[in-house]
């Protein structure tokens, strides 16, 4: 003698449900074709190239064949030539160079002392 076994209420249900869900949305016949994996395997691929460097055996183009060109460009404020910029700068530079020399050279006074002669 054989057991049978009966089915569950709630695996029935689960049962009418997948089915009614197959009915109301088939799986499109695209999805399964080859041709829509070769599509995802492109698309896999060509996302996959950004992130391979391009120098050495997978370099395309190499830069050292493209000539370089020197640009000499500087940031000049309105109002002043070149000339005027630079003698301001060396001015400046100048200011810092004996501020330096003269700002806290050599001291040796502790926090508090500095703090009472600040104060």
């Amino acid at each position: 003698s054989r057991c049978r076994v009966v089915p569950s209420a709630k695996s029935v249900f689960i049962t009418q449900v997948r089915k009614q869900l197959a009915d109301t949305f088939p799986i499109p016949h695209l999805f399964t074709t080859m041709q829509f994996r070769a599509i995802i395997l492109a698309a896999l691929a060509a996302t996959g190239m950004a992130f391979v460097p391009s120098t050495g055996k997978f370099a395309v183009v190499t830069r050292a064949a493209a000539p370089r060109t020197v640009t000499n460009m500087a940031y000049v404020p309105d109002g002043l030539s070149p000339a005027q910029y630079a003698k301001l700068k060396k001015e400046e530079a100048a200011k810092k160079a004996a501020n330096k020399k003269k700002a806290m050279k050599g001291s040796v006074e502790t926090l508090t002392q500095w703090q009472a002669r600040s104060a």
